[in-house]
């Protein structure tokens, strides 16, 4: 899959997570142009927008799955394999 179909899909049909990582990125430029139109000195508005970016991430995809961390298939089925249920 190439990046053009990438792109396509993400503007198609995009992921759970996609969407929550979109809703960041416009959190981030919206609070960023704020705090540089309100004279906000460049550090701190720096770290407002990515202090907000994380809290709208975390709202949208919580949100949209349910859950803070969305479910690791992989994960779960390695984890089963370690645990000491045997």
């Amino acid at each position: 899959m190439g990046f053009r179909d990438d792109v396509v899909q993400f503007l198609t049909n995009p992921t759970d997570e996609q969407k929550a990582i979109a809703a960041a990125v416009v959190t981030i430029i919206v609070v960023d142009r704020y705090a540089w139109l309100h004279d906000i000195p460049f550090v701190v508005q720096s770290v407002g927008a990515v202090m907000a970016g994380f809290v709208v991430f975390f709202v949208v995809s919580y949100a949209l799955t349910g859950e803070f961390v969305p479910p690791d298939e992989e994960g779960e089925a390695e984890a089963d394999r370690f645990s000491d249920d045997s």
